[in-house]
């Protein structure tokens, strides 16, 4: 995803990507794995951006991305990632 696309989805991340039933904000933060960037610190403050500071959707955002993450093994990715959360909270 370029970075013109993840600024124009970020107004908009609160609604669920086309069929996947995943959240655009996690969409992003899984491109960005793939692009490389898999800093814990990035994962979540761009969720917390895209998710415009709302608790319900960054937890909901956090909560599908660790399930993603377990599911490919990537346990202290997951962990990491959830720990910046709370801390938050």
């Amino acid at each position: 995803m370029s970075k013109q696309v993840q600024k124009q989805a970020l107004p908009n991340s609160g609604i669920y990507a086309s069929g996947g039933g995943r959240r655009l904000s996690v969409d992003g933060v899984l491109e960005n794995f793939k692009k490389g960037r898999r800093s814990a610190t990035e994962a979540y403050e761009f969720i917390k951006e895209a998710e415009q500071n709302e608790e319900d959707a960054i937890v909901e955002a956090l909560d599908q991305l660790q399930e993603i993450l377990c599911s490919v093994t990537l346990f202290q990715k997951a962990f990491d990632v959830l720990e910046l959360g709370r801390k938050d909270f």
